[in-house]
Parts: C-alpha cells; structure tokens; sequence
C-alpha cells in the first residue's frame, strides 16, 4: 500500500504536537523569566531614582527630607510594579531621620517574598544617603517606616533582607558589665540585677540567671506590640535543673518593685518561658501552652513564639516542626501603664540566655528557619 503524500501518519501529527508543547513550555517559562528580570530591572532603577531625589534636596534644605510626587519628572514618587500586594503599603521602603542626616530606600525583590525588606541583601536592593547616615535611635518616617531601619550590612543567613524588619528589641547578651545592649533601633538596654556575667553562651557569651536573685529589666515605654496585634519573641536557651513551671525567661509587661508582676488589677503582661516540662507564651495573662522543652539540661535551642494576631500561636523549637495553638482564653488589649522588658525574671529563669529578639510582627516560618540556621544562629 502506497503512503499517501498529502498526509501524516498519526505517530508523525503525536511528534509534532510533542513537539510544539515542549516548545511552548520552553518559550513561557523563558517569557516569564525576562519578566521577572523587567520588573526587577525597574525595581533597582525605581530606588536610585528616589535617592536621587532625596540628594536633590541635600543642599537646599540643609539636610536630608522626605520626597512627594513633586520631586519626580513624572509628577509621581516610583512604586514598586506588584502594587499594593504583599506588605508594602504599595510603595518601597523610603525613610529618612527626622533630624536630616540620612535616608534608606530599600526594594524586595522579585525571589523575595515579603514584598518589604530594610537590609541589603541577594534579594533586596538598597540605596543610602551619601553625605551621612541615620544615627542609631534617630527617629525615621516615611513609607514603610514600621519596619524600622534595618542594616547595612548583608548576610548569609538573611537572603531576603527581613530579619531586621520589625526588630524592636535584641540583646546579644555579650556585655561583660551592665547594661545588655539594646542593638535595634530603639536602644533598651536591659539594667542587671545579680546579673552573671562572661558565661559562654551560644555565641560569644550570654546571660546567666541563677534562678534565685539574678534579673534584667528595662523601663521601655510603648513601643512594644501588645493586644491583638502581631509579634514575635524568639531566644536562645540553656536551661539548668531545678527549674518549676512558668519560669518566664523573656517578656514585657508591668513592673513592681524590679518584678514583672502578675496582681490582679495589672496583670497583663507577654511572656516566653521554658521549664522542665513545656514552653508556652503569656498574651496580657492569657497562658498557652506549647511542646515539650527538649534537652533543658543539655544543649542549648532556639525558642520562637509567634502570635499571627488572629488569635493563633505558633511555637517552634529549633527553627523547626511548627506547633499552631488557639488560646482557650480571651486576650487582652493593654498593658499596665509601668510596662517593662523582663529577663530571668518572675518565679525566676534557672540557665543561660543568648541572642533575645523581639519583633513587632509575625515572621513567618522561613525566616525562623534563619534565624536557626543549622545552630549557627543569624548574628550581625
């Protein structure tokens, strides 16, 4: 039988359109890279474009001030081309200290899931003032500014520019004499009492709590989340035997004769603790518990609370095999007017304390995962 000239045979047309799928598969994942890499490419020009425009300023205003849509030939200050999804309040992060002295312009990029990030990094791209910078504690405003500051100085641990984002409080607990220095922006040190100091910790050294007289406190002030809204503590520890329950090893609330109280009239308080059974976190006097407390004796872990602000918990032990709880209790929406950041203290922490960080924010499971990071920690 002759095969026909005009004509494929059925094994021929199944080749082609084989064919022609790989090709179409092929050209949109390429399509979608190089539109990737276009909205990247205006994301890297969007934040030299509004540094220039904060140096515009420089001179005529005798320092560093927030830019508008004024400042821009298009009669609009760039956003970032996702808009108004993610965190970003649908513009980057562009901050400037109140006292003139610098800016920051930050933008997440396109591997970057939170839309928002405030340190250089693989995945964020940054810009900062060249004739100064924000001093430390120098209050910032501008879009996003509730991330606070961030760093300057990239690391592996924190790939997409995050782990600052939020920080309102960390103790590195390496000072050798009063106080524990506060490194995030807002600089609360922590004041020793009975404090132990040079104890080797999980990185450099930490603080030791004798689970009797030791203690760190602070006066803060209100810049802590409290009530419905999201945060995060997080900390290594070591705990030493003799430990009974609710032993709190870091929280913030009221303060009473150097205690973080828990009376009846101004009991509200958030709190971490771990002991010889569990770990768990207070929320204004609302208890939940969490997993067991692993090794106590041992090995030192890192400890994450996360409250999502929609009345969920979610513990990790070791940046690892999250734990989401619903309080079986109603959370209150303030604190006492003496609010204080606690360590070691109330029923009194027995063991050692290292990297104490406090966000106003809910981080999500891939960034508790850094902030693991294989026991080596993420410490600037």
């Amino acid at each position: 039988m002759k095969r026909s000239a005009l004509g494929f045979t059925l094994v021929e047309l199944l080749v082609v359109i084989a064919i022609i799928a790989i090709l179409a598969v092929v050209g949109m994942a390429v399509f979608t890279n190089v539109q990737k890499s276009a909205r990247d490419a205006k994301r890297k020009e969007d934040v030299q474009v509004i540094a220039k425009a904060y140096e515009a300023n420089y001179m005529n205003q005798g320092g560093y001030v927030g830019v508008g849509d004024t400042n821009f030939a298009s009669g609009k200050i760039p956003a970032p081309p996702e808009g108004t999804q993610g965190g970003n309040n649908g513009a980057y992060f562009s901050v400037v200290a109140s006292d003139k002295s610098g800016f920051k312009v930050c933008a997440a990029l396109e591997a970057n899931p939170s839309r928002v990030c405030n340190t250089p990094s693989i995945n964020c791209s940054c810009v900062g003032s060249s004739q100064g910078t924000i001093a430390s504690g120098t209050p910032i405003s501008g879009d996003n500014s509730s991330y606070g500051l961030g760093g300057s100085t990239p690391s592996s641990c924190d790939p997409n520019g995050t782990l600052l984002s939020g920080l309102v409080g960390y103790w590195k607990m390496d000072e050798s004499t009063s106080p524990y220095k506060d490194i995030s922006f807002n600089n609360k040190d922590l004041i020793w009492n009975g404090g132990v100091s040079s104890i080797t910790g999980k990185f450099l050294s930490a603080g030791g709590f004798n689970g009797s007289t030791s203690y760190a406190l602070n006066n803060s002030g209100g810049y802590l989340p409290t009530g419905g809204n999201p945060r995060t503590l997080t900390f290594w520890f070591k705990a030493n035997t003799g430990m009974t329950s609710e032993n709190i090893a870091v929280g913030y609330g009221c303060i009473s004769e150097g205690y973080l109280c828990n009376s009846i009239d101004v009991g509200k308080y958030v709190g971490a603790f771990a002991n010889t059974s569990n770990i768990g976190i207070h929320l204004e006097s609302c208890y939940v518990g969490g997993p067991a407390t692993p090794a106590v004796t041992t090995e030192w872990h890192l400890y994450t609370a996360v409250f999502n602000g929609n009345n969920t918990i979610t513990f990790y032990v070791d940046g690892q095999n999250p734990l989401t709880v619903t309080p079986g209790c109603t959370i209150n929406t303030s604190l006492g007017s003496g609010i204080s950041v606690g360590v070691g203290r109330w029923g009194y922490y027995n063991g050692l304390l290292d990297d104490i960080r406090i966000f106003n924010r809910a981080l999500a499971q891939q960034e508790v995962s850094a902030l693991y990071n294989s026991g080596n920690g993420c410490v600037p």
